[in-house]
């Protein structure tokens, strides 16, 4: 399928050769890629945690150190920097990475290491960890985050405050499926209650003020959430902030890679949004480039 302009994505390529809970190699998921027409594709493994704490369960299960996880980012590194290069002329391959952890624990200033460090084209800012405890790995788990927080409401609350924070902090180009925690939450309540709405848009404003890119992540569809993330009222929120959006397959395999982006581009025209916007090297520079859908 020859590439068409619109096809980006710059939230995904994760792969079993540096994360546990991916299913393929990263050389299959970016021939899957070029399979699925993708004009530019962000690789963006997840970064290291440092901390015992936030082990996941199945790393645990498998006895994966924490100086597993930072040997294999190491790894990581080097070894994109040789992919791009090899796929150079096939498919315009980015290297980043995502951040998972924020305050109080010290991943903003991680993550600018790791970026200088390891020259890295950019970040996909996430928040996957609230409570010391993963919002999207495990549904009973999410439910003892619940009773910790005292409510569904104040989980997600929580969630928000940590989101704008890490915005804030780390300034990402693109921020990651911003409602993740709708994906558990929804099973428990309402996760858009008028208190958690005005977190969430102080995370958007967040968001505006500095100039990221928001992540059509596709995993919405797939994980049953129903739609993309971010759902219809932050879609409208967004757009009202002139906040660009950007697709992200969030692919662990290459049955991933692709899937649900032409959903994804008919949400967005749904919502008035007629463009998409992806990240492009000019040089040693990188730069935004809207594309129309």
């Amino acid at each position: 399928m020859s590439p068409q302009p619109w096809k980006c994505s710059l939230h995904g390529g994760h792969s079993k050769d540096y994360c546990e809970h991916a299913y393929s190699t990263l050389r299959d998921i970016i021939e899957a890629a070029i399979s699925a027409g993708y004009d530019t594709f962000g690789i963006t493994e997840h970064c290291a945690r440092i901390e015992d704490k936030y082990v996941f369960v199945g790393e645990q299960r498998k006895g994966i150190t924490v100086q597993q996880l930072v040997d294999t980012f190491d790894a990581y590194a080097a070894d994109s920097m040789e992919i791009v290069q090899e796929y150079s002329g096939r498919i315009n391959l980015l290297r980043g990475f995502e951040i998972e952890i924020m305050p109080p624990d010290r991943y903003p200033e991680m993550t600018a290491h790791w970026r200088k460090q390891h020259g890295f084209d950019y970040v996909v800012g996430s928040v996957h960890w609230v409570y010391e405890q993963c919002v999207d790995e495990d549904e009973e788990y999410f439910k003892l985050m619940i009773d910790q927080a005292g409510s569904l409401d104040e989980l997600c609350c929580e969630y928000y405050r940590l989101l704008a924070d890490m915005v804030q902090r780390v300034k990402p180009e693109v921020v990651g499926h911003f409602d993740l925690v709708r994906l558990f939450g929804q099973k428990f309540g309402n996760v858009d209650t008028p208190q958690v709405i005005r977190y969430a848009e102080q995370a958007m404003q967040a968001v505006a003020e500095a100039g990221s890119i928001l992540d059509l992540n596709t995993a919405g569809i797939r994980k049953g959430v129903g739609h993309p993330y971010p759902a219809p009222l932050y879609i409208e929120m967004a757009k009202h902030m002139d906040i660009s959006f950007c697709f992200g397959d969030d692919s662990h395999s290459v049955g991933q890679v692709g899937f649900g982006l032409d959903e994804a581009r008919e949400y967005l025209l749904k919502h008035g949004i007629t463009s998409i916007t992806t990240l492009v090297k000019h040089g040693d520079e990188l730069v935004k480039e809207v594309r129309p859908l």
